[in-house]
């Protein structure tokens, strides 16, 4: 169930080495799917739709990726995933990967999903869009990945997640 929330959101910073301020901005509304309104003034865009649904960042990187190696990878929440399929579709972008991360090894349904997407590539005969929605409904891979074990530990997964990002993990594993 999606609940429109209006909210207002101000946010002013100073540095000691300068008195200026960044401007006042209010926000008059934001999509909450679930939970409260965030307090952190800098991580509330990132928990709800204050700039825009995944149609509109689907939107704004694909006028921007390049044609030929241009890589969009986008979050969103597993409740959503129709919403990342129909903005990718419109906004010209195929879904090349999808992994759904469980918080734990337990859970039936996946928190949210990794998304990782091109520019649909047209050919210079010009495709159709029956061709295009065809390419992006078979050309998709998804895989699951969870953090935690049954027992609360890290999962060999996710560790690999971390040592792709150069965070130890393995050698903290049971």
């Amino acid at each position: 169930m999606s609940t429109t929330t209006t909210a207002t959101a101000t946010a002013t910073a100073s540095s000691s080495s300068s008195s200026s301020s960044i401007p006042k901005s209010t926000v008059s509304s934001a999509v909450i799917n679930q939970g409260g309104m965030p307090t952190a003034l800098q991580s509330a865009p990132a928990r709800c739709e204050f700039r825009g649904g995944i149609e509109a960042y689907c939107t704004a990187a694909s006028s921007v990726l390049a044609e030929e190696d241009g890589i969009l990878v986008v979050c969103e929440n597993s409740a959503n995933r129709n919403r990342v399929v129909e903005g990718a579709k419109c906004a010209g972008l195929e879904i090349l990967e999808v992994v759904g991360v469980k918080g734990k090894e337990t859970r039936v349904e996946c928190l949210f999903d990794v998304y990782v997407m091109k520019k649909v590539g047209i050919s210079s005969g010009g495709d159709d869009d029956v061709a295009v929605a065809s390419r992006i409904a078979t050309t998709t891979t998804t895989t699951e990945i969870s953090v935690r074990d049954k027992e609360g530990q890290w999962t060999s997964a996710y560790a690999d997640v971390l040592e792709a990002m150069s965070i130890p993990a393995h050698n903290l594993l049971a």
